[in-house]
């Protein structure tokens, strides 16, 4: 198995929000799936209150 960083982001002028967190990780995981037709299969964060936040809201079901 290879792991592969495609893209980071300079989070340096956004609000440090779970929900701009989120907003950023769900963009990022639609435009990799689109381009590479493949599946996002993990999302590594660290343990900040920010990155908890997200990963509760990228665990949500969605009505697409």
């Amino acid at each position: 198995m290879q792991i592969y960083t495609l893209k980071t982001i300079n989070i340096t002028s956004s609000p440090k929000t779970g929900d701009k967190t989120y907003e950023h990780v769900k963009q990022e995981i639609e435009t990799i799936e689109s381009d590479n037709k493949v599946p996002v299969i993990a999302v590594v964060s660290d343990a900040a209150g920010e990155a908890a936040k997200a990963r509760r809201l990228l665990a949500l079901p969605t009505s697409s």
